[in-house]
């Protein structure tokens, strides 16, 4: 059995809050997460919109920072996935700080290969975009495609697969294309939803963004997005266990928790 922890869309700053989205509590939050969790846990995911930039508020960069050295305090690996307003910043800048070896990229999670994907791009000529992207044109580019498709055929682990956007959520105003601003989910996902669904070496897919999140069991597959940790006072985030049969999401603060028997 694999076991770690999932926050998302911390949306860090020390700009003032704005109704439910207490951006600057999330250092606070994410420091009491990491301090009362599972300690079998093996390592923390972090799945994007990390930190927010504003002008005449602390630099993006420096935000960043200051979570990478809470994600270090722990004492446990932790990978991270790019977020739209993570665009703010470079990319390079952006895995350098939280200790990326590229935008997206492979790493051991116990008994699975986790593969962590980065749609964070609103053009898909242009996966390293000049300027914070827009929340709901998110992309994944043919280099990235080709490099998840070869990596999953060659894998002799099965596979856990993370992102910061959805690849189905439950909304179905989300499928209309005259609604765009309520969409959450990656445009081009039709170009690797064969794969996701229909190969049995991926065991779960797991992403943020969504901030109400959601489950979904598309052919027995578990589909999970996790709850936003910025939203409300409560300290919001997962342990998970994943084996080849049982699915278990511990949720803390608003993240339900729940058990599903999954395909083998």
């Amino acid at each position: 059995m694999t076991k770690f922890t999932a926050v998302t869309d911390m949306h860090y700053s020390d700009r003032l809050n704005n109704g439910d989205r207490l951006n600057s509590l999330s250092a606070k939050k994410l420091k009491e997460a990491l301090e009362s969790e599972n300690k079998d846990n093996g390592f923390i995911v972090n799945l994007g919109d990390t930190a927010d930039g504003y002008p005449e508020y602390k630099p993006q960069l420096e935000l960043l920072g200051e979570i990478a050295d809470i994600f270090k305090a722990s004492g446990r690996k932790f990978y991270s996935a790019i977020g739209n307003h993570d665009t703010s910043s470079d990319k390079h800048d952006y895995y350098k700080i939280l200790g990326m070896p590229n935008r997206y990229y492979t790493f051991d999670a116990g008994e699975y290969l986790g593969i962590v994907l980065d749609a964070a791009m609103d053009d898909p000529e242009k996966p390293y975009p000049d300027h914070e992207m827009a929340w709901y044109t998110p992309y994944l580019d043919e280099e990235q495609i080709q490099w998840f498709e070869k990596t999953v055929y060659e894998s002799d682990k099965k596979i856990l697969v993370f992102t910061h956007f959805p690849f189905i959520i439950p909304d179905p105003d989300c499928e209309l294309i005259n609604n765009p601003f309520r969409n959450h989910y990656i445009l081009n996902r039709n170009k690797i939803m064969d794969t996701l669904c229909c190969n049995d070496k991926i065991r779960a897919v797991f992403s943020g963004h969504y901030h109400d999140g959601s489950v979904m069991l598309i052919d027995g597959k578990p589909f999970v997005i996790f709850r936003s940790m910025a939203e409300g006072e409560e300290c919001t985030f997962a342990d998970v266990e994943i084996d080849d049969e049982t699915l278990k999401i511990t949720g803390h603060g608003r993240q339900e928790s729940f058990t599903l028997t999954t395909k083998k």
